[in-house]
């Protein structure tokens, strides 16, 4: 049985892990930042199933990632990115069977100035115990010229 990742601010995250829709959306709020507001890893962890992975190609041979990882790679990764960086979902594909969820998530993201500089897709795969869905998975790639989003996957 899955547990609860400890924190402080469980109760205050009850409602991310009810709807395959909240827990997609509290994952993009959680990775966004402004001045005001950092990155919310407590929040991310408590999506997340023990022993969750995160891999990405971007062009490149795919890396896997631990949580701890990928809070260590999207925090470097995100300097660039002085004041905010926002990644926003644009279209979901949801695939549900039993106790099992494959989200097709796509999503653009933008920096400081607001322009795009990227869109993607995040492949997620959930699962439902404990009355709650948690992330056990997460791989994503980066639209690039030769790897356009496919329309399907587009609003």
């Amino acid at each position: 049985m899955a547990k609860n990742h400890p924190s402080d601010r469980r109760a205050e995250f009850a409602n991310d892990t009810k709807t395959i829709k909240n827990l997609t959306a509290a994952l993009y709020e959680a990775i966004c930042f402004d001045a005001d507001r950092p990155q919310d890893w407590d929040r991310i962890s408590n999506l997340v199933i023990p022993g969750g992975r995160f891999g990405f190609s971007m062009g490149n041979p795919f890396v896997f990632l631990t949580l701890d990882d990928f809070k260590e790679f999207a925090t470097e990764h995100m300097k660039a990115a002085e004041e905010k960086f926002i990644e926003e979902e644009i279209s979901q594909v949801v695939l549900e069977f039993g106790c099992i969820a494959h989200v097709s998530s796509s999503y653009s993201g933008v920096y400081d100035d607001g322009k795009l500089i990227r869109r993607g897709i995040n492949s997620i795969q959930l699962m439902y115990e404990d009355d709650r869905w948690w992330l056990v998975s997460m791989i994503w790639d980066d639209e690039s010229p030769e790897n356009p989003l496919p329309s399907e996957y587009l609003p």
